[in-house]
């Protein structure tokens, strides 16, 4: 489901994420990302999931990554194993991904969660790695849902690179397990 938004006096078209913000001194950016990206899926892509997937609560979200609210989420290929087992409905990926790819799930009707360093924005020189949903694109640039810097927050794709080059172009990407569904359906048959 898309939204329109203004941008510079300018009409964009976005998907309709809904948004969390982080505290002040939360670190707990994947957290709210994967609830918005979670929410997302489970209102607008319904048909896609057993009918009877909840979207998981931000202390069952903390526990399952095992996210310290004063350090953040160690993101690692063993968070997102921990992620496919706890949540059966959905399929999480993390890896190394292009602006072609993220384009190409948005172009799907999906968010993208990317993680990149926004000291590289601000202060030109490395930070802390921070989360935000990829909720459109334009030729210039990326539009993100921020649990830190907003709701429509507007980076230019060579600042954006720049910002995203340094956390290794990472993305957590989050569809309807298909499997599961098959699973579930089969189940109710029986």
């Amino acid at each position: 489901m898309k939204q329109q938004i203004q941008m510079n006096g300018h009409p964009i078209d976005v998907l309709a994420v809904p948004y969390y913000t982080q505290g002040d001194t939360e670190y707990l950016c994947v957290i709210y990302s994967l609830m918005m990206v979670l929410e997302y899926i489970t209102c607008h892509k319904q048909s896609s999931l057993n009918i009877a997937t909840p979207v998981p609560s931000k202390d069952d979200l903390i526990a399952s990554t095992r996210t310290d609210p004063n350090t953040g989420t160690d993101l690692s290929e063993d968070v997102i194993r921990i992620l496919n087992r706890k949540y059966p409905a959905y399929t999480f990926t993390l890896g190394e991904s292009t602006f072609e790819e993220v384009h190409k799930v948005l172009d799907d009707g999906y968010p993208a969660i990317v993680i990149y360093n926004p000291a590289i924005l601000f202060i030109k020189q490395k930070g802390p790695a921070h989360a935000g949903v990829a909720i459109g694109m334009t030729d210039g640039g990326l539009i993100l849902k921020n649990p830190w810097y907003g709701e429509f927050f507007y980076v230019d794709k060579i600042s954006f690179t720049r910002a995203w080059d340094v956390e290794y172009n990472w993305a957590i990407f989050v569809r309807p397990n298909l499997q599961a569904r098959l699973l579930a359906d089969g189940d109710k048959a029986d």
